[in-house]
Formats: C-alpha cells, structure tokens, sequence
C-alpha cells in the first residue's frame, strides 16, 4: 500500500494504549479516529489460533493469576529478550482458555488511566478485524486507516 501524504503518518502502536489496554478491540478502534495506522501485535496459542497480544507470557498484563485453574501452568521460560521468567505462557493456553482472562494496562508508564483495567479480552486477529470492518463501514468522517501487524 503506497501512502503519499504531505505530513508524516502516525501510527497507533498498539492502539490508542495511552487511554485503553493495548492490543484490544476497543484500543485499535479508538486509534482510527486520529491515527493512519495501528500496529498490533499477534501470538499464536496452542491450539493454533491468532490472538492479538504483544507479550508471550501472561501474567503482566492480565488476570491471569487471580484464576485457580490455572495456577499449576505457571512454568519457567525465556521471554523475547532471553531473560528466564516464571510464567504463564500464551502458547501453553487454548483460545478458549484465553477467553477467560481479562486485560489491563501496562503498570509502567504509570500515567496510563487504569479505569478500563479488566474490561477487555484478549481479541483474536479474526475478531479485531471483524469489528473494524463493521466499524469502518459505519464511520462517517471518510478517515482511511489501516493495520500494521
């Protein structure tokens, strides 16, 4: 996709992360009404399906450790910079499993509003891109945008 624009893009990293968690639906969203681009981020869970979430373990971003069923898959691992980590990893979860767990903002920065902690899941890259053709249908303004992912 060639973009000629005299001002410079601007890309939603994650979605509109600086007032939602990032990587929801709700997140990408928001971000079309002022951005060109959102980039997203995609795993891969064990039962083969595409989720979008940036981190490949759990446990920072979600409710994960609140949930008991799930307390003895906490295991040891690398994350994406090699550093050993005792977590619960994506790829060790099924969708529907995923579908249980609720997200929330980064703790860092702490300038990040948490009101919408735990109201959001973790999309797969299927719905994400469901809702935002129903939503771009509906948009009224004529904003071309698009994803990065």
């Amino acid at each position: 996709m060639t973009h000629q624009s005299a001002r410079p893009l601007v890309i939603a990293h994650r979605g509109l992360c600086s007032i939602l968690p990032e990587n929801t639906v709700e997140a990408v969203l928001s971000s079309m009404e002022c951005a060109d681009f959102a980039e997203l981020d995609v795993m891969l869970t064990k039962d083969e399906r595409v989720v979008v979430f940036h981190d490949d373990y759990l446990s920072e971003l979600t409710n994960i450790d609140s949930l008991e069923q799930f307390a003895e898959r906490k295991r040891i691992d690398h994350d994406d910079d090699g550093k050993e980590r005792n977590d619960f990893w994506v790829e060790d979860f099924t969708l529907r499993e995923l579908e249980l767990l609720r997200v929330r903002q980064r703790i860092k920065p702490t300038k990040r509003p948490n009101i919408w902690n735990w109201k959001f899941g973790i999309p797969t890259l299927d719905e994400l891109l469901d809702r935002l053709i129903e939503y771009k249908k509906s948009m009224v303004n004529g904003r071309t945008s698009g994803l990065m992912i």
